[in-house]
């Protein structure tokens, strides 16, 4: 029987040790993405105003756990157009929430920022830059297809 060339082991060794190292990098990448996977945590507490506060539980509480995000399998809380009514309607937003909305839509979390920037295209019955909105959108009254045409139940 012939001796593996030293080589070839040195080779073995290397590659289930690139695996490992691999595989640990891996681990440590998710649990750095698992708060947004499996958390609400919208970061709320910093909120120095109350109203901006009770708006961003609001809709901290109606994130929905899905399993597809847009295209991919992707598990985690998003915001939803459902997310979005239920806050309009919980907090019966106002005029006078542009501003705390504005700010919100400004957050590192891309779910908050969401759910407040559909609030204020709802508000205003503008589009992200500033035109009316369109007439096939969600966001225009006149579409059969509008987000609040079912109303606020309770």
């Amino acid at each position: 029987m012939r001796e593996r060339p030293k080589s070839t082991f040195k080779l073995i060794v290397f590659l289930i040790i690139a695996l490992l190292f691999f595989s640990f990098i891996g681990i440590l990448a998710s649990d750095n993405l698992a708060h947004w996977r499996y958390s609400r945590d919208v970061k709320c507490g910093e909120q120095a105003e109350l109203r901006a506060r009770d708006i961003c539980e609001s809709i901290e509480r109606n994130l929905e756990y899905t399993c597809c995000g847009h295209a991919i399998i992707s598990p985690g809380y998003r915001s939803t157009w459902k997310t979005v009514v239920a806050v309009w309607c919980e907090q019966q937003i106002k005029r006078e929430d542009m501003k705390l909305l504005h700010a919100l839509s400004e957050s590192d979390d891309w779910r908050l920022a969401f759910a407040a920037e559909s609030l204020l295209r709802l508000l205003t019955g503008l589009d992200p830059y500033g035109h009316p909105e369109a007439e096939n959108s969600i966001f225009n009254p006149l579409n059969p297809s509008y987000i609040l045409s079912d109303g606020c139940k309770s």
